[in-house]
């Protein structure tokens, strides 16, 4: 018990009895305590978790703290954990540690500015929160039902891409990978060549335009996408297939992190954290933009509200999202070559007129919101970013107590969390 509790200290027999020649009696593991816990630990217990209501000098459980930084963990997460055994009894998640400012940030730039800013939040995948932007001010303006084919269907290609690149991300990892070196070294490589196929397309900085497309994208980028977009996918239908023959190979993440359905909703969870209980929840669906409602996307669903369920979950969305991109690319040839709308509306300097107006999009981990109030003036009066992360984030306690400890790591990693955007 040392070992593990550097900091844990013995209670002196010799001062607590009251015969102080009496032979020293070996400390029982119950006697090891952190001094600088013991109140957060009554604290806790005040709520009837830890001890009952009559006060105690001991405590029962270890309360072991880790993280922030640690390079197992998805990002700077700070977790306060009592451990019953091996078993987590209570988990006291503490975010912060990446904070940014950027809803303050946004109110000192200017609406076009703000693509770049909002970009921040995901750095790694910042597409989305590009365009939920985008879609807020062009709302804000009154022209969102007037911006060009074109660009809608490239939105809608570009979107579908970064899900499939962020879902492989996450299912490719060696504590989430079915247990095959074959097929995580496929996932491994699918995951890399999606991410370089959204990159180059990001880059291009085509989709930090209000009203359209920034730039045209020259129809070779369609056709590359075309042919290089199905060898990803059907790297993905083989692993599903392989694990389909030999359920065992994901067994391993069967219970970790189970939420049920009623706990999912109650903590406004989105994304596969939700279709995973059941919850036929897409905003592709339900609240369509852009193309969307031109190109049928389907919901996939699982039912055990566990690691392995949002897991399975992420690998239909990559074959849902990659065949939805596709056929985004397809119309392309029959779309008008406009990609920017000409509108007095969105003239320099871009000052939209006084209002509020918010705008939503289905990412990979779940719901992205913005919402951008303006008072006239070039610069936003206020901005509000909410993405599914935060949620997530909050979720931990309900998601983790149950589990062991070296479960962890495999259920935070499943769950897609991404610390810039937390710690907005």
């Amino acid at each position: 018990m040392l070992d593990v509790l550097p900091g844990a200290v013995l209670p002196d027999p010799v001062a607590e009895s009251a015969d102080p020649g009496a032979p020293l009696a070996p400390p029982d593991d119950d006697d090891l305590l952190r001094p600088r816990i013991e109140e957060e630990l009554f604290r806790v217990g005040a709520r009837g978790s830890l001890v009952g209501a009559q006060p105690t000098t001991l405590a029962k459980h270890l309360v072991w703290t880790f993280g922030p930084v640690h390079r197992a963990l998805p990002m700077p997460l700070q977790l306060r954990v009592e451990l019953d055994g091996g078993r987590l009894v209570t988990v006291d998640p503490e975010v912060g540690f990446l904070h940014q400012g950027l809803e303050k940030a946004l109110e000192q730039v200017g609406f076009r500015a703000g693509c770049d800013v909002v970009a921040r939040a995901s750095p790694l995948s910042p597409v989305g929160h590009r365009l939920c932007w985008a879609l807020a001010v062009e709302r804000l303006c009154g022209v969102a039902d007037r911006v060009p084919k074109r660009a809608q269907l490239w939105r809608v290609a570009v979107l579908e891409l970064g899900r499939v690149a962020d879902h492989l991300a996450v299912v490719a990892q060696p504590a989430l990978a079915p247990a095959s070196a074959r097929v995580r070294r496929a996932l491994a490589d699918a995951a890399r060549d999606a991410r370089g196929l959204v990159d180059g397309l990001v880059r291009s900085g085509a989709f930090s335009g209000i009203g359209g497309l920034a730039k045209p994208l020259h129809d070779d980028e369609a056709t590359r996408i075309a042919r290089e977009l199905p060898r990803v996918l059907d790297v993905v239908r083989r692993a599903q297939s392989t694990v389909a023959e030999s359920p065992a190979l994901d067994a391993h993440l069967e219970g970790l992190g189970r939420i049920t359905r009623a706990e999912a909703l109650s903590l406004s969870l989105t994304g596969p954290a939700l279709r995973a209980t059941g919850v036929a929840d897409d905003l592709r669906k339900s609240d369509p933009v852009f193309a969307y409602d031109e190109i049928a996307v389907e919901v996939a669903l699982a039912h055990g509200g566990c690691a392995r369920c949002r897991g399975r979950v992420r690998l239909d969305e990559i074959l849902h999202g990659g065949d939805a991109a596709l056929r985004a690319l397809a119309r392309l040839a029959s779309a008008p070559p406009e990609v920017l709308l000409d509108d007095p509306a969105l003239a320099d300097p871009l000052a939209p007129p006084p209002g509020t107006a918010s705008a939503s999009l289905e990412l990979a981990s779940g719901e992205l919101s913005v919402t951008v109030v303006s008072d006239g003036t070039d610069k936003p009066r206020r901005a509000r970013l909410r993405g599914p992360s935060a949620a997530l984030a909050a979720a931990l306690p309900e998601i983790l107590v149950g589990d062991r400890v070296d479960d962890v790591v495999p259920v935070l990693l499943g769950l897609g969390l991404t610390g810039t955007e937390v710690d907005r």
